[in-house]
Order: C-alpha cells, then sequence, then structure tokens
C-alpha cells in the first residue's frame, strides 16, 4: 500500500496490452474502445476465430486509418486517427522486440521533462498523497479504469499538465516575466514512414538502400 493507494503489478509479458494504453488518442469517443483487438490477440488468434474477424485482424495489406474531428478549443477542431485494427498485429511486434530500444533511445537527452524511462511494473488505485504522487516507478490509473494507463512509467511527470502544476514550474514562474509556448502537432501529418530513414541514415544511403532492395528479386531470377 502506498498511503491510501492500492498498488497492482502488471504482468509485463501480455505484450498485448499496448493496444489498450498507447494506440488510441485519448480524444477518442466514449463508444469507441480496443477491447476487441486486445482479445482477439489473448483469446481467439490462437485458435478458430470466425474466418471474417481473421481477415480483418491478420490483413497484411497496406492500412488506412480511420480519422475523425475533434473540438480543441472554441472554434477550433483537430483531426486524429485510429490504426486499423489489421495493424494491431504489427504494433504488438513493435513493442515486443524493440521496447528496450525505446528506452535507451528516450532516456538520451538531459532536457526531456517527461519520457519513457521503464516499463511500467505497477498501477495504483486511489489518489497518491505527498511524497507518494512524486513516484517515478507506479504508472497511476483512475480507479474506474482495469488497466494501466500507459505501457512505460515517465521519468519526472506521467503527464504534461503535472508539470505546469509543479513547484519546479512555479519557481520558473517566479525567475521570468514571459512563457513561450510551441505547438509541434500540425508537423506530424509532414513526417511520411521513408524520411524517418532519410533521417537515420542519411537520404543518399536511404535512396540507395531502397534501391538495392528493389533489384535483388531480379538479381535473383537472373542467377537462377
Amino acid at each position: 500500500m502506498l498511503g491510501d493507494m492500492s498498488k497492482r503489478r502488471i504482468n509485463r509479458s501480455i505484450y498485448e496490452r499496448c493496444l489498450l494504453t498507447d494506440v488510441s488518442p485519448y480524444e477518442t469517443p466514449l463508444i469507441y474502445s480496443n477491447w476487441g483487438s486486445y482479445n482477439y490477440y489473448r483469446k481467439l488468434a490462437n485458435r478458430t476465430p470466425p474466418s471474417d474477424l481473421k481477415t480483418i485482424m491478420e490483413n497484411q495489406k497496406p492500412t488506412i486509418p480511420y480519422n475523425y474531428l475533434y473540438s480543441k478549443s472554441l472554434g477550433k477542431k483537430r483531426t486524429l486517427s485510429l490504426i486499423h485494427p489489421g495493424a494491431s498485429k504489427k504494433t504488438i511486434e513493435l513493442y515486443k522486440n524493440y521496447e528496450l530500444m525505446i528506452l535507451r533511445l528516450t532516456n538520451k537527452s538531459l532536457y526531456s521533462i517527461r519520457y519513457p524511462h521503464s516499463v511500467a511494473r505497477f498501477f495504483i488505485v486511489g489518489k497518491g498523497k505527498g511524497k507518494d504522487r512524486g513516484i517515478k516507478d507506479v504508472e497511476q490509473l483512475d480507479e474506474n479504469r482495469s488497466f494501466a494507463s500507459s505501457y512505460f512509467a515517465y521519468m519526472h511527470y506521467s503527464h504534461l499538465h503535472k508539470y505546469f502544476e509543479s513547484d519546479a514550474f512555479t519557481e520558473i514562474e517566479k525567475k521570468f516575466l514571459f512563457v513561450k509556448h510551441l505547438d509541434v502537432s500540425k508537423c506530424f501529418p509532414s513526417i511520411y514512414t521513408h524520411s524517418i530513414s532519410w533521417a537515420i541514415r542519411g537520404k543518399l544511403a536511404a535512396k540507395k538502400e531502397k534501391t538495392l532492395k528493389k533489384m535483388k528479386p531480379l538479381t535473383i531470377l537472373l542467377i537462377v
């Protein structure tokens, strides 16, 4: 027990939980839930699911997300997207195979005020008081939920709004007269997948590798 909180351990071998914690935007309609995809891979995938359902869930073709608008503020709307259920399996594999790499990369920055620093081990039900509110290896959970709200536990602040409510931010406010905010959300639609390899490997190297991959099947055919 932590104060008046009940701590529960997370089964970290259930990688499918990423479908419940990290896939759906926070501002989803009340009628939407990703429990269907989670239950499919936990209970049905290794059995004999209905053929129509299997076609949807184990789709190997490129998928298109479902886009919807939500009201950000008075008169302003923002577009958010839900992944196609057929992309769920690849999402699970991403977390399963690369969770440690994600943590290694996010822990490099000396300036981030919040970032994943470990895979969540516990979630807690109830409200923390005093020093318990700052526990870093516990992912807090609303008492009405039945699963942790994040796959990772976050260093310093689990949510950004907690930073603006913190003593650290109050101290900064005392030192400076002005604050500037930069919303980078509008840049995300401009980031398409192959530009990621450009940033990592360099544009010329990435294009060369892509060209070699295209040539490879032809080369094998000629050798045969």
